[in-house]
């Protein structure tokens, strides 16, 4: 139903490697464990010699060799799941990435917060198209889109362990959340609307909080009972920047036609 729900992270080997681990991290062994199991896993399916089994292709390079060779990356772990942690710090190509997008998805969260939510709290269904960005509109996209989940996207693309770290299911929740809210409103069942409003909410925060939390600044204020007092006054004063900007604009165009 949605063309953001099939989505798959990008795994870059580049990516995996480039940043310095921190003091008592693993992931210098699970480099090493998966290295060699890498080899080994070559051999196996080239030659049959060893006995493993081919991997599955649509899982990616790295759950893969996770599937087939876990033995071998958890012996070499000492027994450990042979992953990151999930307080390890991210790596230097997703901060860079984050760095890129984070005011654009901080303004998706305030038109998710401050005109949709309002809207549904109203009942008001073409406030509600209009903030969700409806068939019905024709061309019109939301910035629930466009500031929201494409840059969210984009960030699985840089984080190789997106699928693991649950970003990938974030994602997944918060673009079915707002096709959930799309079907159900033409049929007044505001109950189940505000649950998948609280739904993509929660993903959303998922997502904003881990990066926090993995990162050496915040980047992200999270959805919580107080966003209001936190951002409304920074949202009112974009969307008033917003409106001079096309003002002016239009007024440039104008006067170049004339």
């Amino acid at each position: 139903r949605s063309p953001y729900v099939q989505i798959r992270p990008h795994h870059s080997r580049g990516a995996m490697t480039a940043s310095p681990p921190r003091s008592g991290s693993r992931r210098p062994r699970l480099i090493a464990a998966l290295s060699a199991a890498a080899l080994l896993g070559h051999l196996s399916v080239r030659s049959g010699l060893l006995g493993f089994a081919a991997p599955p292709s649509t899982e990616g390079r790295r759950a893969a060799l996770l599937q087939v060779l876990a033995p071998v990356a958890a012996l070499s772990l000492g027994g450990g799941a042979a992953r990151a942690m999930p307080d390890e710090q991210l790596a230097p190509p997703v901060i860079k990435d984050i760095d890129r997008c984070y005011k654009q998805i901080q303004q998706g969260c305030d038109w998710m917060y401050f005109e949709l939510k309002p809207a549904m709290e109203k009942q008001d269904l073409g406030a509600i198209r209009k903030a969700i960005g409806a068939v019905s509109l024709g061309a019109h996209v939301s910035p629930l889109e466009t500031d929201l989940i494409f840059p969210l996207e984009q960030l699985l693309s840089s984080n190789i362990d997106s699928q693991e770290d649950g970003w990938v299911d974030a994602v997944r929740k918060v673009a079915s959340s707002f096709d959930n809210i799309k079907d159900v409103i033409g049929g007044a069942e505001w109950n189940v609307a505000m649950t998948s409003f609280e739904d993509a909410r929660v993903a959303t925060n998922k997502i904003l909080a881990d990066i926090n939390a993995r990162s050496e600044k915040v980047y992200f204020t999270t959805m919580d009972d107080e966003y209001a007092n936190k951002r409304y006054k920074r949202y009112l004063q974009n969307k008033k920047d917003a409106i001079s900007f096309r003002q002016n604009a239009g007024g440039v165009l104008a006067g170049a036609l004339r």
